[in-house]
């Protein structure tokens, strides 16, 4: 499920027994680590300014209206629960690394980040995890320039916008052993056509219907 980040969505994903729940990590004002996207200039911009960031926060985004999860409060109630994908919004891998220590994950723990430089740390200190170069919100010139990059950076994989994902890119990735996760994926149709390309992770807003066509095509 994406951005599970408050509890009634939390409850939801463990109601209807998804594999994984991904929640948005970044730091506070007063630099705890906590569960929230944060803003999204995407947005309508003929809003009023406090009406525009309610609803990305609490529509678009799905942040908790009042009192954000902090990390460890979220590891504390639901590592051992359900597995576990934690999409980094800023540079924090020192804070995240000595967070995470404390707890054991019910599944491999998964991470994603646009930072480059700060995927290595993550590898070299949390040996059992996953860790996915993420945000690639653009075409690839080619899959090579694509498994460069991953290469380079030393993740297992890369999450990149679905609409992005081809044929070519998937089984190129995978020829070089690299995992695919595709996100949003919020169409039925769309969800059936990266199944049948082997991605192996399919991000979306609703679980309930894209595991049904998972099971139904397998």
């Amino acid at each position: 499920m994406h951005r599970a980040n408050n509890k009634r969505l939390i409850k939801r994903a463990l109601s209807i027994k998804v594999p994984y729940i991904e929640v948005d990590v970044d730091r506070d004002k007063s630099s705890k680590l906590i569960l929230n996207h944060g803003p999204d200039y995407k947005f309508p911009q003929n809003i009023p300014n406090k009406i525009r960031a309610f609803l990305i926060n609490v529509i678009v985004n799905r942040d908790p209206i009042f009192n954000a999860l902090t990390l460890q409060e979220f590891m504390k109630l639901y590592s051992s629960e359900i597995g576990i994908w934690l999409d980094i919004k800023t540079k924090i891998s020192e804070e995240l690394i000595k967070t995470l220590s404390k707890y054991k994950t019910a599944k491999p723990l998964i991470i994603s980040t646009g930072y480059y430089d700060e995927i290595r740390r993550y590898k070299q200190s949390l040996s059992n995890a996953i860790i996915f170069l993420g945000n690639v919100d653009y075409h690839p010139p080619t899959p090579i320039s694509l498994v460069n990059m991953i290469r380079d950076s030393e993740a297992d994989g890369i999450s990149i916008n679905h609409n992005y994902i081809t044929r070519e890119l998937v089984d190129y990735l995978h020829m070089n052993n690299y995992y695919v996760a595709a996100w949003t994926v919020n169409d039925s149709r769309r969800a059936i056509e990266l199944i049948k390309l082997n991605v192996d992770i399919i991000i979306t807003d609703i679980p309930e219907i894209i595991l049904r066509i998972i099971h139904g095509v397998n």
